[in-house]
């Protein structure tokens, strides 16, 4: 009892003795108890902070692990969409899941429907990849879910979690045999681009990397600092609907405008190089299933992290009676290491201008699309694109055309460019191997295709 009277009048007499880096825990107790407790300084000497970081990484645990039970009772139910199995054959047809086709009742597919043209991270995977992409997701959602509990446990903000390297190290050391990250090793004299981007740079070898997180010029402004997208405005007051601002932003307003010197081929080569860059995938549920939102109702609804609706207002210009629209939310991305951090969107493809949409951006992918002969690619049907492993098309004729990139049959313009440098490269690599490679099998046929068009 001296004791902490001594410590208690010798901070109220001199509280710079609270901004001292090492303390014992009874002068930290006093400082807290007095509200002089410099976090800042001294917090992270505490005893009791590295307790707090297990606490917060085995509550972001338990946060998954009840999310990943949900997701298996919702598949269970027959909720989500088993891999494509109720896609519209059309996109004005039947009308789908949220009413009669046409303009009263909604004939067009759901974001997480449309999610399959917009991610191949779940879709074009089998077995053991599969297992490893769920499990890179799960990581990323319990750093992130940690983060969360750490930041109210400690009652800083995230940002100032992030920007200290003493908590950095320990969370990492904590989270170190849910990681198990290990950086890629490289060979200074390999002399080729790597599939997935690593290694490119050889200081910085994950630069650029497939199924990494997006860098941000600014930092997010979650609702509660790390992953919940803002419902409120800087006034308190609530956010227009999207489909407000949609339909005002891109209304043309009749709008005749016709450019003399572009064309819509410039649109689609700015949107085919995009795709060489940047592809942002969607949320997946139990066993890859597509995610429904607006079906569950509001109760359901509310429980899935992965749903964030789009509620469209009375008098919308196309929607007469439906009043929701799916939007899933894009796959969590958090370091590779593990370290604290607030959501990130993840990136499929390579950030490198490297034909990643042609020849894949993973070593899996580019093993999947290469004959395996005289460098040629696989070819399908007629010599075109080979066939998707799931037919995932919305078009009158089911389609065949998929290559590294599920966004080919999103307009006819992707559609040809990817068919023209599909069949160039392989023209190419032929020309190249004419005088020593004797075409066998796939590759004699392709070659007689080739002479006859």
């Amino acid at each position: 009892m001296e004791e902490v009277v001594r410590i208690t009048s010798n901070v109220l007499t001199h509280r710079a003795v609270c901004e001292k880096p090492v303390m014992g825990l009874l002068p930290v107790l006093v400082c807290v108890v007095l509200g002089v407790y410099n976090v800042h300084s001294i917090m992270y000497n505490d005893l009791a902070v590295p307790a707090m970081i297990q606490k917060a990484i085995a509550l972001g645990v338990t946060d998954v692990q009840n999310k990943n039970q949900f997701e298996e009772h919702l598949f269970q139910r027959g909720v989500d969409n088993r891999g494509g199995q109720r896609f519209m054959t059309n996109m004005g047809g039947s009308g789908g899941l949220m009413g009669g086709g046409g303009p009263g009742g909604g004939g067009m597919p759901t974001t997480g429907m449309l999610g399959q043209f917009h991610s191949k991270f779940a879709l074009r995977t089998r077995g053991r990849r599969r297992d490893d992409n769920r499990q890179r997701i799960e990581r990323s959602e319990i750093t992130i879910r940690a983060t969360l509990h750490l930041s109210r446990l400690l009652k800083i903000s995230v940002g100032e979690i992030m920007t200290n390297i003493k908590i950095i190290n320990e969370f990492i050391r904590q989270m170190s045999p849910i990681c198990q990250y290990k950086p890629p090793r490289c060979d200074p004299k390999y002399p080729w681009r790597t599939a997935d981007g690593t290694c490119n740079n050889l200081v910085f070898t994950n630069w650029g990397r497939s199924n990494r997180g997006q860098k941000r010029l600014l930092p997010p402004a979650y609702l509660d600092g790390v992953s919940e997208p803002r419902t409120l405005s800087v006034t308190g007051k609530p956010l227009p609907s999207p489909r407000t601002v949609s339909n005002f932003v891109h209304n043309t307003f009749h709008s005749e405008i016709r450019s003399p010197f572009l064309s819509v081929m410039t649109m689609s080569y700015g949107q085919f190089i995009d795709h060489d860059l940047h592809l942002t995938p969607m949320t997946k549920g139990a066993n890859g299933s597509d995610v429904s939102c607006c079906e569950l109702g509001p109760e359901l609804m509310a429980k899935r992290p992965s749903c964030f609706p789009i509620f469209i207002p009375p008098g919308d210009p196309h929607f007469k009676k439906r009043r929701c629209m799916d939007l899933v939310r894009s796959v969590a991305a958090a370091p590779a290491a593990c370290s604290p951090s607030f959501r990130d969107q993840m990136n499929e493809e390579t950030s490198f201008i490297d034909g990643s949409m042609i020849y894949g951006s993973t070593i899996a992918e580019q093993r999947n699309l290469r004959l395996g002969k005289g460098g040629l690619l696989r070819v399908g049907p007629f010599g075109m694109m080979p066939p998707h492993p799931m037919d995932i098309c919305i078009k009158e004729t089911p389609g065949i055309f998929a290559l590294t990139q599920v966004t080919t049959d999103l307009q006819k313009f992707l559609l040809w460019r990817q068919t023209m440098l599909h069949l160039s490269e392989n023209i190419t690599e032929l020309q190249k191997c004419s005088e020593r490679l004797i075409p066998t099998g796939q590759t004699r046929e392709y070659s007689k295709k080739l002479a006859r068009s």
